[in-house]
């Protein structure tokens, strides 16, 4: 027995990009510390975020209830550092104390997928007994003697950003099995994102107040 859930989305910037805006053969520096030719798009937002170690902004999508999420960590800290560390409860405070002022970005066109098996970490968050003889999923069964348990979650995710918009979708594919079976910065302010950076995207509310934490 399988148990899939699956999200997806597509739209377009509230702003087109227009053709000097777009810059071609760029410098990107990936996770090796390699240098990549790419192409970067250049805008001018409104919503700038910032903490110690790290500053960023939202860029919102035309139907308005959602944003492009992007963080950039200071240099003296690497992206894995910044990511283990940071939380949902620390990015409602980014949004909180959000700042509104022009915030001149550059960030590349990219496409990124991503596949995992989730098991150990959901045993390491607390759910180590979904997966083992000790679950009891007996509702989900009419021969009660039967013993079924999770034998695996499979998750992967895919990502494409360009100057049109935003392609994205992740599934989570759940396996049953049964066992009967077998700093404050100078004006103008600016975010260059030319090495490695946070990314999501967000639900945010109609009337700007608040955000949702849902990432994709």
């Amino acid at each position: 027995m399988f148990l899939i859930n699956a999200a997806s989305f597509e739209d377009e910037w509230l702003t087109e990009y227009k053709e000097d805006q777009i810059h071609e053969d760029s410098i990107f520096t990936n996770y090796k510390n390699e240098e990549q030719s790419v192409t970067m798009l250049n805008s001018t937002e409104s919503t700038l975020l910032k903490n110690n170690n790290a500053k960023g902004f939202i860029k919102p999508y035309k139907n308005g209830d959602y944003g492009f999420f992007a963080l950039l960590p200071n240099e003296d800290i690497t992206l894995d550092e910044f990511t283990a560390s940071f939380s949902g409860s620390d990015f409602l405070d980014l949004y909180k104390n959000r700042e509104h002022a022009d915030v001149f970005v550059t960030f590349p066109e990219f496409t990124f997928e991503y596949e995992a098996e989730l098991s150990t970490h959901l045993t390491n968050l607390g759910m180590p007994s979904a997966f083992n003889a000790t679950a009891d999923f007996s509702n989900m069964l009419e021969d009660k003697r039967e013993l079924l348990y999770i034998g695996s979650v499979l998750h992967k995710t895919f990502i494409d950003v360009d100057r049109a918009g935003t392609k994205a979708a992740a599934a989570t594919l759940i396996d049953m099995t049964d066992e009967a079976c077998a700093i404050e910065e100078e004006s103008p302010k600016y975010v260059y994102l030319d090495r490695p950076f946070l990314y999501a995207i967000v639900e945010v509310d109609s009337d700007h107040s608040s955000a949702q934490t849902r990432y994709m």
